[in-house]
């Protein structure tokens, strides 16, 4: 890459401060209504109930094209879309009864997996509307059409770039009750492609952003790091019993004393680098403490959830559950982040130092994001015309066959290498094309086209049963 172009490059995403919580949560929130559109679209008309290049079409359009629109052109409207969704869906809900016609039953591609796929929704949707919005931000912030407010920020405050990273760390502690044995296979595979990945950004001499993990770290590497210290926390646990969200508040509670009363602060975000390995990756190495406390709260969150969830017959439960903690951990953020009747903390959000209001806010955010979604499949066992209380299991399986967003769980389903896969393509783009100097229009189809390529790569990875989880 040209040295010039690069330098370009590099300042396109520096010394950025973020946007407003209210502008940030609203594009955070567009992949729910849009999700909530379509299940309610699918379960009211039998045209969108087989599947078929009509429906495909229609469910890109909704859960693909219109999160990826929010984030770029239609970025100043982004409230007005989410109303206007919730209000159709409401619409829809409260005029038409479902149809469930059972010769007109959806099927989607085979896949002995399905019937373990779906069991629980509300997951799916919200991981693999994460990783969808994942792969479309890290191609589209390179373009000019993706606003600058939405990428991440360079010391403090708070952008929807800055959520990813720590959403993954959630996700992956929610379910980790189910992938124990996985841990040390999936933070090889994770060492083995930040490695990759340093190379390759030496070797076509790739625009970096020093100020996010460090000269040479990188989320890959974090991943792998964290899972080694909630292993530590493990075995001091097994001594001294502890849950996990305390675990992670007191972890928080010290990591933000050691800021505040030492030099580290100052030394992470000062400009100035030493020549030693830690040096050149202090904020990599420090912020993996914040990040290992959003996976004991994310285990957390999934242990209370599950527990629940294994009570078929009363997802009243769940969604109270879900509910409390989303309260709970909201609390905490405004806690941490303000000034509450003079009991606040008043830290700003800071990604780079992982700082204890950066954790809450991540928390708080996904809890509610599952609590939404689960309430998205509640409406539709609720309101479906099969409901009822004495056969609410068999009611809920059969709502889910239709409830549903195919595409979002196939990116749920691509895991680990989906991401992968759209990083490379990120990384090919940028060194074939002037992202900076591309029309808006331009950007657009382009952008689509990735679009498009990267959701026929996922449908095929769900449809051979290859995965690989983050």
């Amino acid at each position: 890459m040209d040295m010039d172009y690069k330098s370009r490059k590099e300042a396109f995403v520096s010394g950025l401060s973020g946007g407003n919580i209210i502008e940030v949560g609203n594009v955070l929130l567009i992949p729910l209504t849009a999700i909530l559109f379509w299940t309610t679209i699918h379960t009211r008309f039998s045209s969108f109930s087989r599947y078929r290049p009509v429906s495909v079409t229609v469910e890109f359009l909704l859960t693909v094209g219109i999160p990826l629109c929010a984030l770029t052109v239609w970025y100043p409207y982004v409230p007005a879309l989410n109303i206007g969704l919730v209000l159709c869906s409401a619409l829809l809900l409260l005029c038409l009864k479902p149809f469930m016609g059972g010769g007109h039953a959806f099927t989607p591609p085979s896949n002995k997996r399905a019937g373990r796929r779906h069991q629980y929704l509300f997951i799916s949707h919200h991981r693999g509307a994460l990783m969808m919005l994942v792969c479309l931000a890290i191609l589209a912030v390179d373009f000019q059409v993706f606003p600058r407010s939405l990428a991440k920020t360079e010391n403090w405050g708070i952008s929807v770039m800055d959520f990813f990273a720590g959403s993954f760390v959630f996700s992956s502690g929610f379910i980790s009750h189910k992938s124990t044995r996985n841990r040390a296979r999936r933070s090889f595979y994770l060492t083995i492609f930040g490695l990759l990945r340093l190379g390759a950004l030496n070797l076509f001499n790739y625009q970096q952003h020093t100020s996010e993990y460090g000269v040479h770290w990188n989320l890959f590497f974090t991943i792998p790091a964290l899972t080694a210290i909630v292993g530590i926390f493990d075995c001091m646990t097994a001594v001294i019993p502890l849950p996990d969200e305390a675990l992670a508040i007191a972890t928080m509670v010290a990591s933000e004393i050691c800021l505040r009363t030492t030099s580290l602060q100052e030394n992470i975000l000062s400009l100035e680098r030493g020549t030693s390995l830690i040096s050149l990756n202090q904020e990599g190495l420090f912020s993996t403490l914040g990040y290992a406390a959003i996976y004991l709260i994310g285990r957390a969150v999934g242990s209370h959830v599950f527990m629940l969830l294994s009570f078929q017959k009363r997802p009243n439960l769940v969604l109270s559950e879900l509910a409390t903690q989303a309260f709970l951990w909201v609390g905490c953020f405004v806690l941490a982040s303000t000034d509450v009747a003079g009991f606040g903390w008043q830290i700003p959000v800071s990604r780079r130092l992982a700082n204890v209001s950066y954790v809450f806010w991540v928390a708080a955010v996904n809890s509610t994001w599952l609590f939404l979604y689960y309430l998205i499949d509640w409406v539709h066992i609720t309101t479906g015309q099969w409901s009822d209380k004495q056969h609410v299991r068999s009611d809920q399986q059969h709502a889910m066959k239709f409830a549903r967003s195919d595409i979002i769980s196939a990116f749920n389903e691509g895991g680990l290498a989906v991401f992968i896969i759209a990083n490379i393509i990120t990384g090919v783009v940028n060194l074939t094309v002037n992202t900076l100097d591309m029309s808006g229009s331009s950007a657009m189809t382009l952008l689509t086209g990735y679009a498009i390529f990267l959701i026929t790569v996922t449908l095929h990875l769900q449809s051979s049963e290859r995965k690989l989880r983050v």
